[in-house]
């Protein structure tokens, strides 16, 4: 099922950025930002056990069974986010993602809720995100992140850094 759903992700990308490529050319305006990238997502998802940003240790091993397509999605948003001007987000999210994986002080099903909101929030941040979206995303990381000492600092650096750049 995960697998019908990657596709059609994939698919509904694609037609998105044909889209915007037939409506720069309509208008004569050529945007050269704001499309989402497709081949970077497909390789995260069609390798999703090679992750380049983040490590997993012995006891996360389950994370990376029970939620490697979040973990997969996040690194690629990682991975596009460097070299450009959204790459301290994505330092950000790298350090954010290795902090939830690596606290104890919750279980699985609270982290796997957290790395979604993480992947969600990396892919508003290098796909034509809105601020309204990445606002209430990181709004939610932070609410489930208080009590986390060292998730909740990354999490407040993260707001910090996206507030300034999207301006909020």
């Amino acid at each position: 099922m995960q697998s019908i759903l990657d596709r059609q992700f994939i698919q509904n990308a694609a037609m998105m950025n044909m889209a915007a490529d037939e409506m720069d050319a309509a208008t004569g305006f050529m945007l050269p930002s704001g499309r989402i990238p497709v081949g970077e997502i497909a390789k995260a998802i069609k390798g999703r056990a090679v992750l380049n940003n983040i490590t997993i240790n012995n006891s996360n091993v389950g994370m990376l069974n029970a939620g490697d397509f979040s973990l997969a999605k996040i690194d690629a948003v990682i991975t596009i986010a460097k070299g450009t001007d959204v790459e301290a987000v994505g330092n950000q999210l790298q350090s954010l993602t290795q902090a939830i994986l690596d606290t104890a002080k919750i279980n699985a099903d609270q982290k796997k809720e957290l790395l979604d909101l993480v992947q969600a929030l990396g892919e508003q941040v290098v796909g034509p995100g809105k601020r309204s979206v990445i606002k209430s995303i990181m709004k939610g990381i932070e609410d489930r992140a208080q009590g986390l000492a060292a998730v909740f600092e990354i999490a407040k650096t993260l707001s910090a850094i996206i507030n300034k750049y999207f301006g909020f």
